[in-house]
């Protein structure tokens, strides 16, 4: 017996020795299947062995075939076992591998773990990996919860130096600065290669990642630069647009804006609300005010325009304002989106500065004010006594700054409830990032750029509105303006 196994055992290695050695190379490679790669950030037990296979009992069928006597034609057959049993080992460790890989990360933990914490763009890249990511990546649910995710980041403007008697085109572009990274990331949510004097924009709302805007023609728009959906809404021409919220008994956005002449006498504000996707017309609210002592404000008529810095905070339902006739009257003025009426709320009169701004800070309200030298910035403390207190005190490095740029007069914004500030000059292509201590973070500059940061914040949103999806059937429509330069 034992004669007889090392003669086959001899007889295997002679025929072995006969096949070309890209041939032998294969077989030992199938005879011996890769390890599944790890994951370095998976702490892993060691794989199980590897149990006997069809290709295994291939190899031993080969050997056997090997041992005959007549090389010649048995060799063709050898070979076209060793090419099947290659296909058939590579089967099996493909499908260990999706195994291992299954085991090592659950679909849950990839979705709700890993996918959900990508920026927009890197998760539409992922979605091509395969058909399981596609159709995560397309599921509204999910879509909404990424969009909750994602961190809140002011705007930024910025745009050639114009002048009014000449018609040159420049670039103009409104950005999102994340300023918790480092460096700061900055994504393109608007571009325009045609800017001028006359030809103009104004940002007038953002809203869980849509943009209302319009342009020098007087016509208004709302985008998703995200998904570069688009529309135009042409029953707000004519308007002033006071704000956009989402109503939350309704799941719909909604459009207030008013009609009528903004004047100190005898003004005539009439306000209305247009539902975004909706066929009717807009529904015409009046003059709604809950005392006398608001109705001043309200028929003044609202100006959010985004080069003044302070445009309204959609905070627990309610729009905030802040309005500003001369020195003697002042206020913030809120809408109850949900009973659709105005009311007063207390300016903080122990704050006498200049340019005051809204913020959301954390589920509470912020407003901030700046000079030429430092920043300060209140936060509602109780919404019943209306009280405020200050939270931050910021001293711009002007010894830091005053090197790099001409102008000593500087400007700023706090855009975080962290106290994160913007500042910039009038006159310098110089933007600076500073901390609530007043260090300086990080500097920004742009060759033939000016920059300031609008008072808006961006949430972005890969969530496809329905009443943004164009009907089938018609043509590809033309970019517009606001997209061609992305």
């Amino acid at each position: 017996m034992q004669g007889r196994a090392d003669g086959a055992a001899a007889g295997e290695t002679s025929a072995s020795q006969q096949l070309p050695a890209r041939n032998r190379l294969r077989l030992m490679q199938s005879a011996f299947p890769r390890e599944v790669p790890i994951p370095h950030f998976a702490a892993l037990p060691p794989p199980p062995q590897q149990q006997d296979t069809a290709a295994d009992s291939s190899i031993r069928r080969v050997s056997a075939v090997a041992a005959a006597d007549d090389p010649g034609r048995k060799r063709q057959a050898l070979e076209r076992s060793a090419r099947s049993m290659e296909k058939t080992a590579k089967k099996v460790r493909s499908q260990d591998s999706s195994a291992a890989t299954a085991a090592v990360l659950p679909e849950e933990l990839i979705a709700w773990e890993i996918l959900l914490r990508l920026r927009g763009k890197d998760l539409i890249r992922c979605g091509a990996v395969c058909r399981a990511w596609r159709r995560l990546t397309s599921d509204p649910d999910f879509l909404l919860a990424h969009h909750r995710r994602q961190p809140s980041v002011p705007l930024v403007s910025l745009h050639g130096k114009t002048a009014w008697n000449r018609s040159d085109n420049v670039d103009a572009a409104i950005d999102a600065f994340d300023l918790q990274q480092r460096p700061t990331v900055r994504q393109p949510v608007l571009r325009f290669n045609d800017y001028s004097h006359r030809r103009r924009f104004v940002v007038h709302a953002s809203c869980d990642g849509l943009i209302l805007l319009s342009l020098s023609n007087g016509r208004f728009y709302l985008c998703n630069p995200a998904t570069r959906q688009w529309i135009s809404l042409p029953k707000l021409t004519g308007g002033s647009v006071a704000g956009m919220y989402s109503h939350t008994a309704s799941g719909e956005y909604r459009v207030l804006y008013w009609t009528g002449t903004r004047r100190s006498v005898a003004p005539d504000a009439v306000y209305h609300v247009l539902t975004i996707g909706s066929s009717a017309e807009p529904r015409c609210i009046g003059q709604p005010i809950d005392s006398p002592s608001v109705k001043f404000f309200v028929a003044s008529g609202l100006n959010n325009l985004m080069f003044s810095g302070c445009p309204p905070v959609l905070l627990h339902d309610c729009l905030y304002w802040v309005q500003l006739w001369g020195l003697e009257k002042k206020a913030i003025l809120v809408f109850d989106t949900v009973r659709e009426s105005f009311r007063l709320m207390r300016y903080p009169t122990e704050f006498h500065q200049p340019c005051p701004c809204l913020l959301e800070m954390g589920g509470t309200l912020g407003i901030s004010w700046h000079s030429t030298t430092m920043m300060k910035l209140c936060v509602l403390q109780d919404y019943e006594t209306e009280a405020w207190s200050l939270k931050y005190q910021i001293e711009f490095p002007v010894a830091q700054i005053s090197g790099m740029v001409e102008s000593p007069r500087f400007s700023g914004m706090i855009v975080s409830e962290d106290g994160d500030a913007l500042i910039h000059c009038s006159s310098s292509f110089h933007m600076f990032h500073i901390d609530s201590k007043g260090k300086l973070l990080q500097k920004f500059r742009w060759d033939g750029l000016l920059s300031s940061a609008t008072g808006f914040q961006f949430k972005e949103s890969l969530f496809r509105h329905v009443f943004l999806e164009r009907p089938r059937g018609r043509g590809r429509p033309r970019q517009p303006r606001f997209f061609r330069g992305l």
